[in-house]
């Protein structure tokens, strides 16, 4: 079989060797220039970067959150690597049914290490906000806090 270049496309389909889509010359087994979208019919996936709108390398893997098939009639959420200096490093991010642009974090890790479970910004190793449970466990166990 021999290569195959679509005109005016920038992927490679060669017989031997690497493949690429949307790049003509890949250096892995499989090179992706863009997106990546898994979709059925009624929930969509995705694998995507962010690098044009942050100026700053971030991955999603997502499940019906920013992908442009998005049903809100269902949850959304995100698996996040961000190297942005002012935000945590992984993050994970949900959006209820039936809502547009009401992205929370539920759980975060800071590049110190520090988790933060509902709490965006975790001021000790393992910070708990106080609004798991409708209140529960925030006012049963407050703040786990350094020391205390």
């Amino acid at each position: 079989m021999a290569s195959l270049h679509a005109s005016g496309q920038s992927n490679s389909f060669p017989s031997v060797g690497n493949v690429g889509i949307g790049t003509s010359n890949p250096v892995n087994k499989l090179d992706v220039n863009g997106n990546i979208g898994i979709v059925n019919s009624s929930i969509p996936m995705g694998l995507m970067t962010e690098l044009s709108g942050t100026y700053s390398p971030v991955l999603n893997m997502s499940v019906n959150f920013r992908e442009p098939n998005v049903n809100y009639a269902y949850i959304g959420g995100a698996f996040r690597i961000d190297s942005r200096e002012d935000l945590p490093l992984f993050q994970w991010l949900t959006r209820p049914a039936g809502q547009s642009g009401k992205e929370q974090y539920s759980m975060v890790l800071t590049k110190e290490g520090r988790l933060g479970i509902e709490a965006t910004t975790p001021r000790a190793m393992l910070d708990v906000g106080s609004t798991i449970g409708g209140g529960v466990l925030g006012t049963v166990f407050g703040r786990l806090s350094e020391g205390g």
